[in-house]
């Protein structure tokens, strides 16, 4: 078996990696680098938003979008792909 790095992000704290079936994306979050991220592997595109807080964790939700924690509130996102 072999691993190749397809995406060097460079996250501090990478957590939280979710796969979207729907969109075919995977959503992480880097903690410390305040970084919600994004990589589609069908188009080899790979997207970062940094934001003015931490965030915890990312989900895909049914039907668009994501959920995202931020210090115990929870934040629901539409159209993250288009970022």
């Amino acid at each position: 078996m072999s691993v190749e790095l397809v995406i060097d992000s460079r996250s501090t704290l990478g957590e939280s990696p979710s796969w979207d079936s729907e969109n075919n994306v995977l959503y992480w979050v880097d903690i410390i680098e305040k970084k919600i991220c994004l990589y589609n592997p069908l188009t080899n595109t790979y997207k970062q938003v940094i934001i003015d807080q931490f965030v915890g964790c990312i989900a895909p939700r049914n039907g668009g979008g994501v959920v995202l924690l931020f210090k115990m509130v929870f934040i629901i996102m539409i159209g993250i792909q288009n970022f």
